[in-house]
């Protein structure tokens, strides 16, 4: 559970055919908040160790309440895509 204003981090692991941790050639996000607006466009992420990656993303105090969705696509020859959701919650 978020809420406006604050700082998630969306953190992923990419692993190759065999389960190994692997670092692709790139790791980028995508966020979309639910009214289905771009809020983040294929943004680097940040390597945190060897095939994990985080990005952080500041929800806007004034962010649109509901589920938003973030994708994230990793390409080391064959792109690998995950799809996620949170979902934020009015600031107290």
């Amino acid at each position: 559970m978020w809420f406006q204003g604050e700082t998630i981090r969306l953190k992923v692991t990419v692993k190759d055919e065999s389960a190994a941790l692997i670092n692709p050639a790139t790791t980028v996000v995508s966020i979309t908040n639910p009214s289905g607006t771009s809020k983040v466009a294929a943004a680097s992420m940040t390597n945190e160790s060897t095939g994990v990656y985080y990005y952080d993303y500041t929800i806007p105090t004034t962010g649109v309440l509901g589920t938003w969705t973030y994708e994230v696509v990793a390409s080391s020859g064959k792109p690998s895509i995950e799809q996620e959701t949170f979902r934020v919650y009015e600031a107290l």
